[in-house]
């Protein structure tokens, strides 16, 4: 099969490391694995569970995987800290799964928030 321009297709296995098998990373990779399962057909995604984003950018930064799902947080911290293969991490999509938390003071109530 060709791609564009005459040059070869994508093909091989591209290592994905997500996270806890019930967690939101575990997700995101089922859904870009079932996304890519037709286009291009020649490329297969393996997942691979982890501990969270600080083993999925040590497994990315160290060659053990291709792509990964980190928080800002713990790319920050990853690169503040000059691990291993720090320098070789690269963003391509931000992604926003955390959900808004709001606190008041106990005894007050809330009745509605406006945005």
């Amino acid at each position: 099969m060709a791609g564009p321009f005459g040059s070869p297709a994508p093909s091989g296995t591209v290592t994905f490391s997500t996270g806890v098998p019930t967690g939101v990373y575990q997700r995101y990779g089922k859904l870009l694995r079932q996304a890519l399962a037709q286009d291009p057909p020649e490329v297969t995604i393996k997942l691979t569970d982890s501990e969270g984003s600080q083993q999925n950018l040590a497994r990315v930064a160290t060659g053990k995987a291709d792509f990964t799902v980190a928080t800002a947080d713990a790319v920050a911290q990853y690169q503040r800290d000059r691990k291993p293969g720090f320098e070789r991490l690269r963003g391509c999509a931000r992604l926003y799964d955390d959900y808004v938390q709001l606190v008041v003071r106990k005894g007050r109530r809330c009745g509605r928030c406006r945005t």
